[in-house]
């Protein structure tokens, strides 16, 4: 007796999805980070940003925001998630664009991977001075860990600030 047979079909592996916790990752690679000093006013953060970006003379500016920009980029952040960038005022424009930017002091509370804007003379614009990256917020407190600060030789250091803290211009809440 003759059967036929239906050819059986190779199976095809499933690729998994795999999901990241960008806000862990990304506090993670900032706090790996803590205690690198730059040198003769040149950092890796600025190098990155001048190799990455074609702009001349950036391994050696300021680089607050070009720390925070690195950590995403380490982590695999696309720039429609979180846009590199080496000029705060830019940085904050760009979230307010996608409307991810929250004022300080309102509703909002900030989570681990979001940037947090500083302007020292405490007007509310967006031509802040510094930013961070919030890594903890304890209803009253808010720990950050941010590049191009400290007393010295501007290093990668964590800082902590009340909630309430006059410098504390902006959010920024990254589309993790």
């Amino acid at each position: 007796a003759y059967r036929k047979f239906a050819p059986t079909q190779p199976s095809v592996p499933t690729t998994p999805v795999v999901s990241h916790d960008y806000r862990s990752e990304i506090c993670a690679v900032a706090q790996s980070q803590i205690g690198y000093v730059e040198e003769n006013d040149w950092t890796q953060f600025g190098q990155w940003y001048q190799d990455t970006f074609n702009a001349p003379g950036f391994a050696y500016g300021e680089w607050c925001d070009m720390f925070v920009s690195w950590c995403a980029r380490q982590v695999g952040v696309s720039e429609d998630v979180f846009k590199s960038c080496a000029y705060v005022p830019s940085h904050v424009q760009w979230f307010a664009d996608k409307g991810w930017l929250k004022e300080a002091y309102g509703a909002y509370a900030p989570q681990p991977g979001d940037l947090v804007f500083f302007n020292w003379s405490c007007a509310q614009t967006y031509n802040c001075d510094h930013v961070g990256m919030v890594i903890d917020f304890d209803g009253t407190n808010i720990t950050t860990v941010e590049g191009n600060t400290g007393s010295g030789t501007p290093c990668v250091m964590v800082k902590n600030y009340s909630y309430t803290d006059d410098y504390i211009i902006w959010y920024g809440s990254p589309g993790y």
